[in-house]
């Protein structure tokens, strides 16, 4: 589900109108579902919440041990949308994660909800859906919620916005000023952003550029490599070779050390198949 292993927003988006403007038609959904393996996330253009939040680990555990207390091994629909090519899930992400990690297999039906709209409208019905199995946003991923809808779509309304990521429209407004301000901008080469195009800046960054300062843009995906390289070798000092002689109690001392670890790894190893899933042939 995280962001960070996929591609930014606006080529993720641009990929995405590209397969809409060729796109085959879209199918009919059995009342039985659809197979899990069939339905493809998006999280750089449809998840709106972060990831990487113990929260969020928790509630697919929680979602886990539902999915074993059902006779059909299922929870509520997915909300699927038809990306011209595959189906797209669009809501549901933690309920998605949760049957990986409870093994159902790829063949597995899940019941979904066929959500038909726009690109745009279907990436404000990502941020709007609610259920008791879909943990609530917190005020920062909703406001971020509500920029990527500004800046990826100008047919969506101000009320619209406002009401599917749940902010003020006051703050949609200012939303929009400076986004068009930073466009403006940019079209006259009075600066650059950092990766190249505003849209890809989260909301507190974008408006730090606009007021003048300086968008704290990181690379997170060589930040994290780093850090990860520099764990790996701290901890073959610590323990040399044992580690890999014994995997069974490696395993076992991390999760000592986190017990969400379990969790976390099933999840990037679940968008990493998504991943190369999508660098395939389009």
């Amino acid at each position: 589900m995280s962001r960070k292993h996929g591609g930014s927003l606006t080529s993720d988006w641009q990929k995405l109108q590209a397969q809409l403007a060729k796109g085959k038609p879209q199918p009919k959904v059995l009342p039985s579902g659809l197979a899990l393996g069939s339905i493809r996330l998006r999280p750089s253009v449809f998840q709106h919440r972060d990831p990487n939040q113990p929260e969020g680990k928790a509630h697919v555990r929680k979602l886990v041990e539902a999915i074993g207390r059902s006779k059909t091994r299922t929870l509520e629909p997915l909300t699927v949308w038809w990306d011209g090519k595959t189906w797209t899930g669009i809501d549901g992400h933690h309920r998605h994660a949760a049957y990986t990690a409870a093994s159902v297999g790829a063949n597995h039906l899940v019941p979904v909800e066929v959500f038909n709209g726009s690109l745009g409208e279907a990436m404000a019905q990502a941020a709007a859906g609610n259920s008791k199995n879909k943990r609530a946003m917190t005020t920062g991923e909703k406001t971020q919620a509500a920029w990527r809808m500004v800046v990826m779509d100008a047919s969506l309304s101000k009320a619209d916005i406002a009401d599917a990521a749940g902010v003020s429209q006051g703050s949609v407004a200012n939303m929009r000023r400076v986004h068009k301000q930073l466009a403006e901008a940019a079209e006259g080469a009075n600066f650059d952003a950092p990766t190249g195009d505003h849209r890809d800046l989260r909301w507190i960054d974008a408006k730090r550029l606009a007021d003048g300062g300086e968008a704290r843009e990181v690379d997170w995906e060589a930040k994290d490599e780093r850090e990860a390289a520099a764990m790996a070798v701290a901890i073959r000092k610590a323990i040399g070779n044992r580690g890999s002689q014994k995997l069974h109690v490696l395993a076992r001392a991390l999760e000592i050390y986190d017990n969400r670890l379990g969790d976390t790894l099933i999840e990037y190893w679940s968008e990493k198949d998504t991943e190369d899933d999508d660098s395939g042939p389009q």
